[in-house]
């Protein structure tokens, strides 16, 4: 079951009534009283069906409550709007699979991934799809072999670095760090390197640095801390040429866009593909507005992502920041177009490629 859909979406033009009733059912849902939350998420989408996350919630609220018909009914419908649709097919498929409808519940696991559903660590664990994946319904990427750090503060995380092909050890590489999708642990990076950056990806001539979250992700500054100190090793090991360049594909753009501001010593220049987090970022004009390269890319039929880099395009500019937006034409959020090399010709150029001292 995953709750990873529920972003901070405006909600406009409500009724004030139905306004407050939606207030009150979002209030049930964070305290995790079930039963008033499903009441109170039926009556807003009774009164007005377009509300994509009241029906997302409804049926998420329906789970836990054990009623998986009912579950079922409301993710199909969430699954309708675009910005719900890749979590709310994986909880679809959840609640099929919990009902023993496995062939029904692989097919819509199938229709996730194509949505663009990336989180391969949840799927490798979650009791509700053990179902699936004990029919041979789930693959993955073949497991991949992570160098373990530890940092001074005590938080443990991993990451693999590819060498180009070709690569002499003492000629100095660009070097990108990569964030993968999901919650951006070994399963996560396990997809992200065998199935974005495959063996093409070598070509490029770039040092690639696919990071591995710790366990409580990279949100949050003892995450930080540890990844600089990360950096600080690969920089040891490896000549890197002036500043690393963040890439977060998906769910990762969220902690590229942040360290790439928080640790601006290290980075010099911000990707993001089929990012959706953009919604979460305050004002990113001012904070982008000292001339780091941005590049977003999003594909044509995403909707959700193509409006929130639209916003973060003008917003930057605006600032006389430098932001680049790439749309994709006739792709969804799984950008088959860029893969391989080609994912990191979308790397901008850094204003200032000094590399910290």
């Amino acid at each position: 079951m995953n709750l990873a859909a529920l972003a901070s979406l405006a909600l406009l033009f409500l009724a004030p009534d139905l306004q407050a009733d939606l207030t009150k059912a979002d209030r049930q849902f964070g305290r995790e009283k079930w039963a008033e939350a499903a009441a109170g998420y039926a009556k807003v989408t009774a009164a007005d069906p377009a509300q994509g996350g009241a029906w997302y919630k409804l049926g998420y609220s329906w789970h836990h409550l054990g009623e998986y018909e009912k579950a079922c009914l409301a993710s199909e419908r969430a699954s309708a709007f675009p910005e719900y649709r890749p979590a709310a097919l994986y909880n679809l498929a959840c609640a099929q699979t919990l009902l023993g409808r496995i062939d029904e519940g692989g097919k819509t696991l199938d229709a996730a991934l194509a949505a663009g559903f990336f989180d391969y660590d949840t799927m490798a664990v979650d009791t509700d799809i053990a179902g699936l994946r004990d029919a041979g319904k789930v693959s993955f990427a073949p497991k991949r072999q992570y160098t373990d750090f530890k940092a001074r503060n005590g938080v443990e995380c991993g990451y693999e670095v590819l060498l180009p092909q070709g690569h002499d050890a003492a000629a100095a590489c660009r070097a990108v760090v990569c964030f993968p999708p999901g919650i951006g642990r070994e399963r996560c990076a396990d997809w992200f390197t065998h199935e974005v950056l495959g063996t093409e990806a070598r070509k490029a001539g770039w040092i690639i640095v696919v990071l591995v979250a710790p366990e409580r992700g990279w949100q949050n500054h003892p995450g930080h801390h540890a990844l600089e100190g990360l950096l600080k090793q690969v920089r040891k090991d490896h000549a890197i040429d002036g500043k690393f360049h963040a890439l977060g594909y998906a769910d990762g753009a969220r902690s590229a866009a942040t360290y790439s501001r928080m640790s601006r010593k290290y980075f010099g220049s911000l990707t993001t593909i089929s990012s959706r987090s953009w919604a979460r970022w305050d004002k990113p004009g001012k904070s982008f507005r000292d001339g780091m390269p941005v590049h977003l890319v999003v594909g044509e039929e995403d909707t959700p992502a193509l409006g929130q880099a639209r916003a973060v395009q003008e917003d930057i500019t605006a600032k006389k920041g430098r932001c680049r937006l790439t749309v994709i034409p006739g792709n969804g959020r799984l950008l088959e177009a860029l893969r391989g090399a080609a994912l990191l010709e979308a790397v901008p150029e850094p204003v200032n490629p000094r590399a910290p001292k």
